[in-house]
């Protein structure tokens, strides 16, 4: 049994597979968005990154907003101010994560699927 597996993958002959045109044509698996499920979670995937790139996106408005926000921005730029360095406060953060997954999101859910 296993001669016959080690010959059949020397030879490249496999039940299933035919010959059109002088090539093999066997049934092999094609890039993943072939697959009839996968472009669907894909897109389902995508619209969950939009929402939560969107959630965390007001998140982040909501904590600029705030007394914690402010106290952030002064303590970031008092910090900035005597060593040089170049911080961020958290909701800034927030919102460039939040933009990120929109993207990602976007891209997952409105990218077209090419089948052929």
């Amino acid at each position: 049994m296993i001669r016959q597996i080690h010959s059949r993958l020397l030879i490249g002959k496999f039940p299933g597979k035919e010959r059109r045109n002088g090539k093999e044509a066997g049934r092999s698996i094609g890039p993943a968005s072939q697959l009839p499920g996968l472009a669907f979670m894909n897109k389902l995937i995508g619209i969950v990154l939009i929402i939560l790139g969107c959630l965390l996106f007001v998140q982040g408005l909501n904590r600029k907003d705030s007394l914690v926000g402010k106290a952030s921005d002064a303590g970031t730029s008092i910090a900035n101010s005597v060593d040089g360095g170049s911080r961020t406060p958290k909701h800034v953060m927030y919102m460039v994560g939040g933009g990120a997954l929109v993207v990602i999101g976007a891209a997952l859910a409105f990218k077209s699927s090419s089948t052929v």
